[in-house]
């Protein structure tokens, strides 16, 4: 997209400053801003800032166009033209469900994997209270790992601690998620704002050291011609299935939610490792064509001999579970 670095650095000054107004600073520059996050651009052009950082509509169209994390959107109405960043906002005024889409009980399974970026000095605190959306509105989540192709924004990138929660857990808890138009997922969290730790899944540094997993309680097992599925209640449901049946994969998890299973434990997909390429297979070719309607479920898995002593907890231990799980 850029020539050279100066080009892509080119506007960063200015960059920060629509940041700065668009996200926090709106009503302190005296712009009016509505319940969406837009503001008119003329106005911000026409602003007296003490930052005297120079701004004109070519170069917010620049800024727009090459922003790489995708922070800005423009929109013309009635020949006027609104700048708005399209997620970060502390502006209590800017309504989230104004300004995001709001994730709906059938879209929720799309996201397997969302991680929120944070540090070792604020880990201490994290682990004790949960994350807290601070001054923002949200809590902001990637969706995935900062290295991940897919991952455009959600965390810094000088990021060394990166908390995975349960999206699904949380979801059907009552928390509520959001979605930015630059893919990030957002959280208000409780009345006080906090997400709490009981919905993280794992908690990791840059390096891939394990500072924290949950307690699974549910397990589902899955064999060549049948899958089992167990909780901490001593429940135990058993289905056959031809390893080919996604049917029977709808069914099941339509049974975790009648059953509300999912309000209450953390879940766990584990199999045999002789069947885990044709059951990964399987999974990516069903979820790209949408035939199964509850992805996260069997996305997330561990095999038969993967990270034991970190991932199984007492509960793993204890109910009837084969493979080397004795």
């Amino acid at each position: 997209m850029y020539k050279n670095k100066y080009q892509k650095n080119k506007y960063i000054h200015q960059s920060k400053y629509l940041a700065l107004i668009l996200r926090h600073k709106a009503k302190d520059f005296g712009l009016e801003i509505d319940p969406s996050g837009w503001i008119k651009v003329d106005d911000i052009i026409n602003l007296k800032n003490p930052k005297k950082v120079f701004l004109s509509l070519d170069i917010i169209k620049e800024i727009v166009k090459n922003d790489e994390k995708g922070r800005y959107e423009l929109s013309t109405k009635s020949s006027t033209i609104y700048i708005r960043a399209v997620q970060g906002h502390s502006i209590k005024s800017v309504s989230n469900e104004d300004a995001l889409k709001k994730l709906e009980i059938n879209e929720i399974f799309d996201f397997s994997t969302i991680v929120h970026g944070t540090y070792y000095n604020s880990w201490e605190l994290i682990k004790k209270s949960g994350l807290n959306k601070m001054n923002r509105n949200a809590i902001h989540f990637g969706i995935g790992y900062k290295n991940d192709e897919n991952v455009k924004s959600g965390m810094r990138s000088n990021c060394n601690v990166f908390i995975e929660i349960n999206l699904i857990y949380a979801f059907f808890n009552g928390f509520e998620f959001f979605i930015s138009k630059n893919n990030v997922v957002l959280c208000s969290g409780n009345e006080e704002g906090f997400l709490p730790v009981e919905y993280f899944k794992k908690v990791s540094d840059k390096n891939g050291k394990c500072l924290y997993f949950c307690e699974y309680e549910i397990v589902v097992k899955i064999y060549k011609n049948k899958i089992d599925v167990n909780d901490s209640n001593n429940n135990l449901y058993n289905f056959e299935w031809d390893f080919k049946s996604v049917e029977k994969l709808n069914e099941i998890c339509k049974i975790f939610i009648e059953k509300e299973l999912i309000k209450k434990k953390f879940i766990v997909v584990i199999m045999e490792k002789n069947i885990e390429n044709e059951y990964v297979l399987f999974i990516k070719e069903n979820v790209e064509n949408k035939k199964i309607l509850y992805p996260s479920f069997y996305i997330d898995y561990l095999n038969d001999d993967e990270n034991k002593n970190l991932y199984t907890s007492e509960f793993l231990k204890k109910v009837n579970i084969d493979f080397n799980y004795k």
